[in-house]
Order: structure tokens, then C-alpha cells, then sequence
């Protein structure tokens, strides 16, 4: 096989593989060969373009040129001047390796704090810059410049400097900057939204020679906020979140303090890790079609696999990690980050739209599973190769093992052990995506076509190409079965449903997920600080925004362009989800046209592989009824039946309530199904317990979503081709050559 024959002759994918993962111009079987390990069940999967490892694994792997690992973490830098030097030397060594780090400022003493009674410190900012600029001179094994994240406490001192040190773009352009804040800061925040109260918060100081002092939250964060519009930056963290939502939970000695560049791995000091990605949309069966759905079973049986491959990959690198300390927490953590891309895609083929609540439910189901099969998948491994030596029982105490398993699995887990600390991380996918042609990680299409240039070397002329992604081109050729809307877009989707979508990734997922939101250049302030406030609410680790037409300096106008008007979508569906809470399983069910004096109610009702009632779905035809309530009744009836409550007691419940609207039809001889929507579904409910399980049936959705006018507009040059660069996930790419940052 040729890399043209491998990647269907796209040129950007063909030119990735050549500058970015070919070592010595290698064949592309030699390359499986070598990226693979020799693994024959990997590589094939690589080969089918199921799966990738990340970026350092592809280039460096058995070549002897770096680490295997794209992102570390310092954790906090000393505050003194051998480990602020120390830490300047770590992250360079890290960088030459091909390494990304990231690090907390938090523990460096602020401006004017006393040192040895005699002098006064410089606080933060001569030290961002010393980090900065090793950033900007050190490549990552001469692949390409180093990455860096810095990050600092909300509460501490010179917090103020450092969220609008950005301001100047000459400032601090080689690092991104995140700002730690807690649960007592965010909850100050919020009060000030519900009362007007501004609370404010004694803090004892931590610094040597510096005294106690108060800050105001809520005065903190507008700040961050105004700063996140104009200039993209800082993110936040969610510290209480970020630290304790993951499988270390328990485990005294492991303190997460920070994160890599691209914020998907949260990790201890000094911790390092490989990641990987499975490519999603190559799971579907029978895309666009209403017999799509995703082959759960080769999934799984590919991700024991993937597990048991990654783990490997830390022995073999173990004597690649630039630094002592890494080694050592390698050996001792055994951290892995297994993640996605690809997703937007399967959702369309499996004719999900990308913003709606079919495709936040249907990946709540996915991720679930995705964790509980790596975690069986470890512990299994832990059996025949022993746990990993930082193992505490503690462990399967976590809040995340603890919302996967019953305490049946977790006795049976306990004695099994566990291979590796942390399994789940959802990278941004860049340069891997875009070498497959499909979407990054789990980001929604940034748009639905792009400008190519290219110049014949003949006539001397330039040719201007609409390009269509990949996913477009398939569905525009294959699908048919539905107009344009659904294909959404960056700035089509509703921030708010984003916040939904990410917490059902984020919710199974030990690790972190690197995204970014992209806002229209319209969007309100308030609206930002709404947005950030919702993140954290709804239990996110962090959140990124960034919108059009921020960072003024460097925006490329020329690339603006406006999308086409488009009508609102009303064809409706039936969603059965594909993906059951039970281990390995499918739901099927059946689906039941129902009237009411609103209009058409569908009603599914799916069952597992035993018989047992699991879950019970509605959606409307366009009429007047009221989908969220329905949506509550029948999440508040999924989560009854989850929960063990008898179905019979649930019918009883929901049978003979009325409604005023459905009297009023039977008064006019009108043919109604029931007293009321509840009374319908009491009687669908009751008729569905005579159904005998079959085969998985097909997944469809709702999509009643209008999509609007958007405006795309593109940001930042590509150093190497001059075309525009997207934002995504931290990142940036360039659809025209192929090349990314993490900036």
C-alpha cells in the first residue's frame, strides 16, 4: 500500500505524513511497521485508520530522536531562585525531547514579598518571561517550537498582572495562561449573580515577608472575562474539579497541581504520559443510513487492545524521559491518555445532529461504556503483569469508579488491582484529524468548506478551490436523506448545549478534554460570564473560548466570509440509543406514533439484552407540545427504571393524569390516545412490556434546531503556506498545509 492509496490521495493528509511522522524516508509499510511496535492487531487497526497514537509516538517511536510523550507537567515552581532556574532548565530539556510542559506559578512569592529581609522580590512576571522566551528558543526535537501552559492561583496577589499580561502582544506569545480557581471563589461569583452581593475573601498569606490581604471574586473574574473576550486568553481551571475527579482520588502521595499545554492531562508533578486516539467514525455501520449505529463490540474488543498496547509503550520509553523525575513517576504511575477524534463525523453518519440533546445523550452512553471497558481492561492486565507500584485499594474509592461500577464489580475489581493511574484524555487531535480527513477530537466542524490556493507552475496563475471536509463530501454524496441544516457549524451550535456536551464526555473521563469554544463576534460579555459560570456548574474540569474577531492585532479579515441562510429543520425522529448502562450490551425497543391535542407524540421504549425496560424516549412532530417537559418526564422515568424502581409502580404514577386541552379534544369527538401526555406514556410503557428483545434497530434523531446566519472568520497566518489558521482545542492548524500549534 502507498501513503495516496492509505489516505485516498489527499494531498494535506499525504503532506502531514511526509513533514510531520515519516522518519527517513521510510515506506508507509515500514512506518505501520515501526509506529506499531511490531503489533499486528495495532497496526492493522492503524491501517484501517481506526486508531493513531499521538504525534511523538508516530515520529519518535523506534528512532531513538525523543520521547514517545507529547505532554509532562512541571506542577508548582519553587519560589526560590536554584528552582525557578531548575524548573527553566527542566522545560528546555523537556522541549529538545519533543515534550510539551506546564507549570503553576502559584507558589512564587508576589512583587514586593521580602526576601532574606533585606530585599524585595520582582514577583511573577520576570520569571513568565524567562519561561517564555525558552519556549520560544528550544523546538521540540526539532520538530517544532516548544509548548508551554503557566497557570496561577485566582487568589493570589498578582493575579491582576498576570490575566492581562496578554493585553500586550508582544508579551508572554509563546505560552498559554490558565487561571486556578476553587469551589469558595466560584461560589462568591455566583452569589454576586444571584444578589448583587460582592463578597469578599480574607486570604492569610502563604508568602515569607508578605502579609494577609483580601481580594473581591467577583472584581477577579469580570476581569478574566473582559480579557477571555478581547484576547482569547486566559482559560480557567476548575481546581476542585481539575484535582479530585479522576482515579487518584484517594491516594494520599498524588497531588494533581497542573496541566500539559493543551490541557487534556491533569497530572502530578514531574508526570509525563503518551496519548492516542481512536478515530470514531470508522465504527459506524451502514453511515447515513437509518440502519447506521456504532459497532460497540469491535470497539470494545479494540480497546483492551489499545490499553494493553499503551501500557507497553511505557516500558519502551522508559529511558527516553529527558528527566529523572519523569522516569520515576512513570515507573511508579504507569499514566496513559486514551482518546478521540472523529466524532462530529460519527455522529453525523449515524444522523445525530452535533448540538442536540440525541447526540448529549447518545455520548453520555459512549463515554460511559469507553471508561468502564478501559478500566476492566486495566485491571485485567493488573492480574497477569501486577498493578502499577504507586496501586492503592483506595483507588476504586474514587468518586469515577464509584459512578461506573456497583460495589459488586468494585470487590471484584479491588482484588483484581489496577495497571495504570489514569486511562481516559481527549487530546485535540490536530494534525492526526487532518492527516485522516476527519474532524478533531470531539469538536464540532469549525466549517462546512475552506478557500485552497494552489498555482500551476505552467501558466503562472493562481486557482482558487472550494474545499469541502471530507465528512461533507460523504454526506453531500451518500446521505441525501436530509436537507444542509444539520450540518452545524463552530458558531451554529448553542455555547450552552456545548457546555452539555462536553460535561457528558467530561463526566467519564478521569483525565481532562482539551476544547475550545468558538463564539460569534456579536456575543455579549455578559453572555461570556454566564458561559464560564455554567462550565463550572455543570462540573467541568476548564473551559476555553474564543471569539471572532478577538486578538484584533493579528485577525485576518480577508478570510471573513458569511454562510448561507438556511430554513429550520422539522423533520422529526425516533432516537434509540445504540449503547446501554449495562457492560456490553445494546438496547432495542420500539417506537409508538401516539396522539394528544398538541399533536403527534413518538414514544420509544427500549429494552436490554435481558427484556428488562431501561429507557424510555419521546419526540414530537411540530405542534405545540412542550419537549422539555416530555424530555423531564421520560429522564425522570430512564433514571426510575436505572435505579430498580418496578415498572409497574411507574405506570401507576404517570396513568390517569389529566390535561384540559386533551378533555377539551374528546368533548369535540377528536381521536385522542389518552387523558394527557404522562397518561399516554403510562399506556405505551404498559404495551411495551409485551415486546421480546431482537437485533439493535436503527439510530435517528430529532433535529428541530434552526440553524442561522453565521459569519466564519478564521484567525492567525500560517508561518509556513500564509493561509488562515482555526482555533481548536488550544490549538492551532492550518487547513491548507497541514501545520499546528499549540500556542
Amino acid at each position: 500500500m502507498t501513503v495516496e492509496q492509505w489516505l485516498n490521495n489527499d494531498q494535506l493528509g499525504i503532506d502531514i505524513w511526509n513533514k510531520k511522522y515519516r522518519y527517513n524516508n521510510e515506506t508507509l509499510d515500514e512506518w505501520f511497521d515501526r509506529v506499531s511496535g511490531g503489533n499486528p492487531y495495532i497496526r492493522q487497526l492503524i491501517v484501517e485508520k481506526k486508531f493513531l497514537f499521538a504525534g511523538r509516538t508516530l515520529a519518535n517511536r523506534g528512532t531513538n530522536l525523543g520521547s514517545y510523550n507529547n505532554c509532562a507537567t512541571i506542577g508548582r515552581v519553587e519560589d526560590s531562585l536554584n528552582g525557578i532556574m531548575k524548573t527553566a532548565s527542566d522545560i528546555a530539556k523537556a522541549f529538545k525531547a519533543s515534550s510539551g510542559e506546564g507549570l503553576s506559578l502559584s507558589d512564587i512569592r508576589p512583587k514586593g514579598a521580602k526576601i532574606k529581609d533585606y530585599f524585595e522580590s520582582d514577583g511573577i512576571v520576570p520569571f513568565m518571561e524567562i519561561f517564555n522566551t525558552v519556549t520560544a528558543s528550544i523546538s521540540q526535537g526539532s520538530h517544532r517550537r516548544g509548548a508551554l501552559l503557566m497557570s496561577l492561583d485566582a487568589k493570589h496577589p498578582q493575579i491582576k498582572d498576570f490575566i492581562t499580561i496578554k493585553s500586550d502582544l508582544q508579551k508572554i506569545n509563546n505560552a498559554n495562561l490558565s487561571v486556578e480557581v476553587d469551589d469558595e471563589f466560584m461560589s462568591a461569583v455566583e452569589q454576586f449573580y444571584k444578589t448583587g452581593e460582592k463578597i469578599t475573601l480574607h486570604i492569610k498569606s502563604p508568602y515569607k515577608g508578605y502579609p494577609d490581604y483580601d481580594i473581591v471574586p467577583i472584581d477577579i473574574y469580570k476581569l478574566m472575562m473582559e480579557q477571555a473576550y478581547n484576547y482569547a486568553e486566559p482559560g480557567v481551571l476548575f481546581m476542585n474539579r481539575f484535582k479530585n475527579y479522576n482515579i487518584m482520588e484517594q491516594v494520599a502521595d498524588y497531588q494533581i497541581v497542573s496541566c500539559n499545554p493543551c490541557s487534556e492531562k491533569s497530572m502530578a508533578p514531574h508526570e509525563t504520559c503518551a496519548l492516542c486516539s481512536f478515530n470514531v467514525s470508522e465504527y459506524v455501520l451502514n453511515p447515513f443510513t437509518v440502519d447506521a449505529k456504532i459497532d460497540i463490540e469491535r470497539f470494545n474488543k479494540d480497546l483492551y487492545a489499545v490499553v494493553e498496547a499503551m501500557d507497553e509503550l511505557i516500558d519502551e520509553n522508559m529511558n527516553n524521559h529527558p528527566l529523572p523525575e519523569q522516569k520515576v513517576m512513570a515507573e511508579k504511575f504507569r499514566n496513559i491518555g486514551i482518546g478521540l477524534m472523529g466524532v462530529y463525523d460519527m455522529l453525523l453518519k449515524l444522523r445525530i445532529r452535533y448540538g442536540s440533546d440525541e447526540a448529549i445523550k447518545f455520548m453520555d452512553d459512549f463515554m460511559f461504556n469507553m471508561f468502564r471497558q478501559s478500566v476492566k481492561a486495566s485491571s485485567t492486565m493488573a492480574v497477569a503483569k501486577s498493578s502499577f507500584p504507586g496501586y492503592e485499594d483506595c483507588v476504586f474509592d474514587s468518586e469515577i469508579i464509584r459512578n461506573h461500577f456497583s460495589e459488586e464489580e468494585i470487590a471484584i475489581l479491588k482484588s483484581q488491582g489496577l495497571r495504570n493511574c489514569s486511562l481516559i484524555s481527549i487530546a485535540p487531535t490536530g494534525s492526526l484529524a487532518s492527516m485522516l480527513s476527519c474532524s478533531y477530537s470531539t469538536e464540532v466542524l469549525f466549517a462546512k468548506s475552506y478557500k485552497r490556493k494552489t498555482v500551476s507552475l505552467n501558466e503562472d496563475k493562481e486557482t482558487v478551490y472550494e474545499v469541502y471536509p471530507k465528512i461533507v463530501q460523504e454526506y453531500l454524496n451518500r446521505g441525501g436523506w436530509i436537507n444542509d441544516t444539520i450540518l452545524d457549524t463552530a458558531y451554529s451550535v448553542d455555547p450552552y448545549q456545548r457546555v452539555k456536551f462536553q460535561k457528558a464526555i467530561q463526566d467519564h473521563t478521569d483525565s481532562a478534554c482539551s476544547v475550545t469554544f468558538n463564539l460569534k463576534e456579536d456575543v455579549s460579555l455578559e453572555y461570556i460570564e454566564q458561559l464560564y459560570l455554567a462550565g463550572w456548574k455543570a462540573g467541568l474540569k476548564g473551559l476555553t473560548i474564543f471569539r471572532e474577531g478577538s486578538r484584533p492585532a493579528i485577525l485576518d479579515a480577508s478570510t471573513k466570509k458569511e454562510e448561507p441562510k438556511t430554513e429550520p429543520l422539522t423533520r422529526s425522529f425516533d432516537f434509540i440509543s445504540p449503547i446501554s448502562r449495562k457492560d456490553l450490551g445494546t438496547t432495542s425497543g420500539t417506537t409508538a406514533c401516539k396522539k394528544c391535542a398538541c399533536g403527534t407524540l413518538y414514544i420509544t421504549c427500549n429494552h436490554d439484552s435481558e427484556g428488562n425496560l431501561v429507557e424510555v424516549f419521546t419526540h414530537t412532530s411540530k405542534g405545540g407540545i412542550c419537549q422539555a417537559n416530555m424530555n423531564a418526564v421520560t429522564r425522570l422515568v430512564s433514571l426510575n427504571l436505572r435505579s430498580g424502581v418496578k415498572v409497574d409502580e411507574i405506570i401507576d404514577q404517570l396513568k390517569g393524569i389529566n390535561c384540559p386541552a386533551c378533555s377539551m379534544c374528546k368533548a369535540k369527538g377528536i381521536n385522542i390516545d389518552g387523558l394527557s401526555c404522562p397518561d399516554i406514556i403510562s399506556k405505551t410503557i404498559q404495551e411495551a412490556m409485551k415486546y421480546v428483545p431482537c437485533n439493535t434497530p436503527p439510530i435517528v434523531s430529532d433535529a428541530q434546531n434552526s440553524q442561522k446566519t453565521t459569519n466564519i472568520s478564521m484567525v492567525k497566518k500560517c508561518p509556513e503556506c500564509g493561509e488562515p489558521l482555526i482555533a481548536s482545542g488550544g490549538c492551532y492548524a492550518c487547513t491548507n498545509c497541514g501545520y499546528s500549534k499549540c500556542e
